[in-house]
């Protein structure tokens, strides 16, 4: 965004890009990036995340293997 007090979100109850003012982020908390006036003006606290080699072990024991064929995504109706 190129207004201080706004910016554009993506995810959760928002589906497609959607430009928000800084005082509507819901919990407080953010993850990802924001410029440095946004973070500022919108007082909210920055979630950390988990080191990538402390999730991803369970993240891939997780997983579903199998040997069953591909199907390509496209032209399925999404």
């Amino acid at each position: 965004s190129t207004k201080k007090d706004q910016l554009f979100v993506c995810g959760g109850q928002w589906e497609e890009p959607t430009l928000i003012t800084v005082n509507e982020i819901p919990c407080g908390n953010w993850m990802g990036e924001l410029l440095e006036d946004h973070e500022k003006a919108s007082g909210a606290e920055q979630v950390q995340l988990k080191d990538l080699t402390e999730v991803l072990p369970e993240l891939v024991s997780a997983a579903g293997y199998s040997k069953e064929i591909l199907h390509p995504w496209y032209g399925r109706g999404w």
